[in-house]
């Protein structure tokens, strides 16, 4: 029997549970399911095949070549009888699994809290935030073992290319791909006593990098998993003590987790224009022109067009800047918000695809808690760019200096 192990978004050899499970085989292969990246910008680019490639040097490490497949061939499995995979949140992942029909064994390790944890049933997931995390907050997470090294089965016969990665380009990123980065980057930030114990406060800063985490690239490629950041979050609080803020690292995994048992319950109806809460809404007539503004960040908002201009320059937002854009697109312009989406799907280095459905979603009106959300961008620009600062390193023919 040809068993394969396919990597898609779990770039990683550390904490890997589905790796763990394809230990148990006697002879496997490693395949990574390639992404289609023709209309992704140039830093979702870099760091995309930046962590593949590590992900290929640590595998050629301990002994195994790293073969690929690309995510749309659906012919790509044939003559593979098992595939071991993690396992995925919604339909439109790996489309290449539409067609296959051998074994897929599905681990589930992209969340903190596995759906047995869950004090509820899928089904009956709250349909808002709020209530979902007030019953994990009395649920009693212990933190997986992590586990560094694996001892991998021998390689089996099987006629794939190998992994070439020939995209990889100078392009100047904030963040460096790879789960070697991802692990460096974790250590640095639990080590500093002062950034865990100030995330709250620091959290909607725009210029510093150390104002947040900044996990979310890593954590989107699985390049660390939630159960690493959670651990090394525990140990700093048995160092340091638990606050508001540590605490609030644990919230935004709760929000992950959320979203992506969401996506299990609701299926295609996060991709869905009316969103899972069955909203009708009304677009723009010059929705086109104005969509193409938004992108180009040739809007008449300053503030907005120092966030787009960050984003296709560096792959990067704040949380703060992601809030503005999204509901000035859909709620000042009134653009669909499924292009919005697909705009931050394309060029956000840590779009994950359940939270940016579900957060689009929510501020749009038309998902979780579908209240009307309309920013007010100049009170927002004044409360979080104070000084202008930020738009005036990001939109400086526009600012007002």
């Amino acid at each position: 029997m040809s068993t394969l192990y396919l990597f898609n978004r779990d770039l990683r050899l550390k904490d890997n549970k589905a790796l763990e499970r394809a230990c148990e085989e006697e002879l496997i292969n490693f395949a990574i399911a390639i992404k289609e990246t023709k209309d992704w910008g140039e830093s979702k680019k870099q760091f995309y095949f930046e962590s593949v490639e590590n992900l290929k040097n640590n595998l050629n490490k301990l002994g195994h070549e790293l073969y690929q497949v690309h995510e749309n061939d659906f012919k790509a499995l044939e003559g593979i009888d098992r595939v071991i995979m993690t396992k995925n949140y919604n339909s439109k992942e790996l489309p290449l699994l539409n067609s296959y029909t051998g074994e897929v064994i599905e681990v589930e390790q992209s969340t903190l809290f596995s759906i047995e944890e869950l004090p509820f049933s899928l089904k009956n997931l709250p349909q808002t935030f709020t209530p979902f995390r007030h019953k994990m907050d009395k649920v009693k997470k212990i933190p997986c073992e992590l586990k560094s090294q694996y001892s991998l089965p021998k390689r089996g016969g099987v006629n794939l290319s190998l992994c070439s990665v020939s995209e990889l380009s100078e392009v100047n990123t904030k963040f460096k791909g790879g789960e070697d980065a991802g692990q460096a980057r974790l250590n640095y930030y639990f080590s500093k006593k002062d950034l865990a114990s100030h995330y709250f406060e620091t959290r909607n800063g725009m210029l510093d990098f150390d104002d947040s985490t900044k996990f979310s690239p890593w954590l989107s490629w699985g390049c660390i998993s939630a159960n690493t950041i959670y651990h090394k979050l525990k140990n700093y609080e048995k160092e340091y003590g638990a606050n508001k803020s540590s605490y609030w690292i644990f919230f935004e995994l709760l929000w992950r987790d959320y979203f992506k048992f969401l996506s299990l319950q609701k299926g295609d109806l996060i991709f869905d224009l009316k969103g899972t809460a069955r909203r009708e809404l009304e677009f723009h007539p010059d929705q086109d022109q104005l969509f193409k503004q938004w992108k180009e960040a040739k809007t008449e908002e300053d503030f907005v067009n120092a966030n787009m201009n960050e984003l296709n320059e560096n792959g990067w937002m704040s949380n703060r800047g992601r809030q503005n854009v999204a509901s000035f697109l859909a709620k000042t312009y009134k653009v669909n918000w499924l292009w919005g989406a697909k705009y931050f799907e394309n060029h956000l280095i840590d779009a994950d695809l359940e939270s940016n459905q579900g957060n689009w979603g929510y501020l749009a009106g038309v998902g979780v808690d579908p209240r009307d959300r309309k920013f007010n961008i100049e009170r927002q620009q004044s409360i979080y760019d104070p000084e202008g600062e930020y738009i005036k390193k990001y939109s400086p023919k526009n600012a007002c200096l």
